[in-house]
């Protein structure tokens, strides 16, 4: 999915509203659009996501490629993995940026993951709405490149 605005040498353009910063909304840009209205309804649909609040620790677990909290004073770590734990919905598990197979920190008793949004995929399998995500076909291990984020949904 490419993106492109020109802001015609302006370098600080996220603080005007003119078409400078305007997103044309094309057919060109279709891909995109599905793709930000996807997301959207994603945070509307989960509690979890419209938190105006920061996550506590009974919030929110971290993980390393193996499942195990990080080292966050390893300068060479390169990943944000991470569980939110729903009140009353599904926890949701966010990986950003990985480049390598690793087993999936959200196992949690969960007997599988779904997938809403990978990034790496194709349109139309880059996203799923929630209640319709992506059943994952080895639950324990996903290989996804890096420079992505991907969420899936545990059970």
């Amino acid at each position: 999915m490419s993106f492109v605005a020109i802001q015609h040498g302006n370098n600080k353009a996220y603080c005007r509203d003119n078409e400078i910063s305007w997103v044309a909304w094309s057919r060109r840009n279709q891909d995109l659009f599905r793709f930000v209205r996807g997301m959207l309804s994603l945070r509307r649909s989960s509690a979890v996501l419209r938190s105006e609040a920061f996550y506590n620790a009974r919030e929110i677990d971290w993980f390393d490629p193996a499942g195990r909290s990080p080292d966050w004073l390893d300068a060479r770590v390169k990943y944000v993995d991470c569980r939110l734990h729903g009140q009353e919905q599904r926890d949701l598990c966010l990986l950003f940026n990985r480049a390598n197979a690793f087993t999936l920190p959200c196992a949690g008793g969960h007997e599988s993951r779904d997938c809403a949004q990978d990034t790496t995929k194709p349109f139309p399998d880059d996203f799923h709405d929630m209640g319709e995500e992506a059943v994952l076909s080895n639950p324990d291990r996903y290989v996804f490149e890096s420079r992505s984020s991907i969420i899936l949904v545990a059970r």
